[in-house]
């Protein structure tokens, strides 16, 4: 079984960062330094770019990010980390960061802080970061693929947000966790696998559009503890690939660090014993086929989007007799969602799928 220790795995996470192209606003970004020394985001924190071995390494491997750490108690914690924002080939700064600063405050002040400088978009642009999803257990530091557990829906997007009016233009990225008030296997939804490189191009419509990026996380439950964040500095191997180590650990938590979209389409969904769903004559219905709970339980099929809120529940039944139904589901806008299957309230099936209308 691997056992990753909690040093070795942060290391592993940020081995690798997003490719990226052409130039964006000189405002916002930061070109990388010839000296031996990197500044970083508050303007007042420095680091040589010499290794213990003597070695010099490249001032873009030296970056500031965010973590945000959420307890569900003794038992787990679940840690999301996101990275090396960029614009193109520069540094695209973070707004008031600073090294080590550790909050612990509401979902909704963290995600008003939680962002970087104002900048003015181009077409072509690519912004670009890198995240993680972990979780361990914080006695003995180790990630399993049956330690997780959290008594709230965790969620963690990423936004392109215009600075007029500070409405989203555009999701760039989400991910999630489902509740599991005992301990288990965790089960994940979002647009990317739980370690992701992200890049997304800047279309036409937003050409001379000021904006910024903002990373909100949200928790929905009966959990006790805020999220806490922490302003890190982190060394990434940028531009490296993953090493074969790094890949049987995703593996083994059974994520595929290459996979272009890991939520499939409603027409090549997962299957399971209990839970289907197929599509069902226009792009953005499907047909929901489940077994209701056997004896006399409560079953329930409900429907999440990507950021793990609750839309609908399409049926919900508190007794059943184990038999098959169908049920339709039409999905108002295009996008990333979840659908469950619970039994009592338990979540016993999902199926993760992508609508484009």
């Amino acid at each position: 079984m691997v056992e990753p220790s909690r040093t070795w795995l942060r290391i592993l996470l940020w081995s690798v960062s997003a490719t990226v192209l052409s130039v964006g606003s000189a405002a916002a970004q930061q070109k990388y330094p010839d000296s031996l020394w990197v500044r970083l985001d508050d303007d007042s924190t420095t680091i040589a770019r010499v290794n213990s071995r003597g070695q010099i390494e490249p001032a873009e491997w030296f970056v500031a990010g965010y973590g945000f750490q959420m307890y569900a108690d003794s038992t787990c914690e679940t840690d999301y980390h996101i990275c090396a924002f960029k614009i193109n080939d520069h540094r695209w700064r973070l707004r008031n960061w600073k090294k080590r600063r550790t909050v612990n405050a509401d979902a909704d002040i963290l995600s008003f802080n939680s962002r970087t400088v104002d900048t003015v978009l181009h077409a072509g642009d690519v912004l670009s970061f890198t995240r993680s999803l972990d979780w361990r257990d914080p006695r003995s530091g180790l990630t399993d693929t049956n330690n997780y557990r959290s008594f709230d829906t965790l969620t963690y997007s990423v936004e392109l947000v215009g600075t007029r009016d500070s409405v989203r233009l555009a999701l760039i990225d989400s991910i999630g966790m489902m509740p599991r008030v005992t301990t288990g296997a965790p089960v994940i939804f979002g647009m990317r696998p739980i370690v992701a490189l992200v890049d997304w191009t800047v279309p036409p419509a937003l050409d001379g559009v000021q904006a910024f990026i903002r990373v909100r996380v949200r928790s929905h439950g009966s959990g006790d503890y805020y999220f806490t964040r922490t302003d890190d500095l982190r060394v990434t191997k940028w531009r490296q690939p993953p090493d074969a180590l790094f890949l049987t650990y995703l593996k083994y938590l059974g994520q595929d660090y290459y996979a272009a979209k890991p939520v499939l389409p409603v027409t090549a969904s997962k299957q399971s014993t209990v839970l289907t769903a197929r599509a069902a004559g226009a792009p953005d219905q499907v047909m929901i086929d489940f077994a209701t709970a056997p004896g006399s339980g409560a079953t329930s099929v409900a429907i999440y989007d990507g950021d793990g809120q609750l839309l609908f529940y399409p049926y919900s039944s508190p007794s059943s007799t184990g038999d098959r139904r169908e049920v339709g589901y039409r999905f108002d806008v295009s996008g990333v969602y979840l659908i469950a299957l619970l039994y009592d309230n338990r979540i016993v099936a999902t199926i993760p799928i992508t609508i484009a209308k």
